[in-house]
């Protein structure tokens, strides 16, 4: 497990406890569901983007005269939290991890695709937030709904660079990796379906749109880069002296499922 995954699991662990426990006395137990009647439940939902990305906290970071392939092709999330609902509308309270593929041993070439260095990327976006889902149509065990949601993100993100004898010699600076941070707000919309599925347990099927652009990434660590030396709290900036972003806009599709409690 790296670094940041251990921190990631460090800050989740003790809510996804409490989810489970919450969870536990609902499961096995047979009732008349009535979704307008339901008022408490406590969930799970993943997310699938399937446009693609790009991973911009490097690709214009790489040095003069290197070409760098950063293009995702999609992007997921998990997310879990507790539910109150109303006849009207239900309100989420949610934490959500974003994780875009990591980017792995992605080739720096120059203009005569001689290869100069290797990096790995890898982010992670934790974001606390609270959703609306409005309802629209319902039934006795299913219901229509428009969600709106927002949050606040943080950003983790480390990129590690290994050069080649040739790249060595360009740039000449020894191996090296950043460890990333950023903050920014979270928005969210969309349209979904829950239905029954099983007893007090139901399943949601969404689609929406995400907004999250990082405008301002800030180095976490000392280090030296293709810039020369740089020091912790640093905005990351681009060869030309602009300031990295990461944009994770993103159409999305999300499947869940809720388990209500007595």
């Amino acid at each position: 497990m790296s670094k940041m995954s251990a921190q990631l699991f460090s800050k989740t662990s003790v809510f996804g406890i409490f989810f489970i426990l919450s969870i536990g006395p609902a499961l096995g137990e047979a009732r008349v569901f009535n979704i307008e009647k339901e008022s408490f439940a406590a969930y799970l939902k993943g997310t699938y983007g399937p446009s693609s990305i790009t991973n911009s906290l490097n690709s214009d970071s790489k040095g003069n005269n290197a070409t760098l392939d950063s293009r995702l092709p999609y992007n997921l999330s998990g997310e879990l939290g507790f539910v109150y609902a109303t006849p009207v509308v239900a309100l989420r309270f949610g934490l959500e991890v974003i994780r875009p593929p990591d980017l792995k041993d992605a080739k720096g070439t120059d203009a005569g695709g001689n290869n100069l260095y290797s990096l790995t990327s890898e982010m992670s976006v934790l974001v606390p937030k609270f959703s609306m889902d409005i309802n629209m149509k319902h039934w006795e065990k299913a219901k229509i709904f428009l969600e709106i949601g927002a949050g606040y993100a943080s950003l983790a993100a480390r990129n590690s660079y290994t050069f080649t004898a040739a790249g060595k010699t360009q740039f000449s600076i020894p191996d090296f990796y950043e460890d990333l941070r950023a903050g920014a707000p979270l928005y969210e919309a969309g349209l979904g379906y829950e239905s029954l599925l099983t007893d007090a347990t139901t399943f949601l099927v969404e689609g929406g749109y995400r907004v999250l652009n990082f405008t301002s990434v800030k180095h976490n660590s000392d280090t030296t880069t293709f810039q020369g030396p740089l020091t912790k709290g640093t905005v990351a900036t681009n060869m030309d002296g602009s300031n990295r972003t990461l944009n994770l806009n993103n159409y999305f599709i999300g499947l869940s499922l809720r388990f209500w409690l007595k």
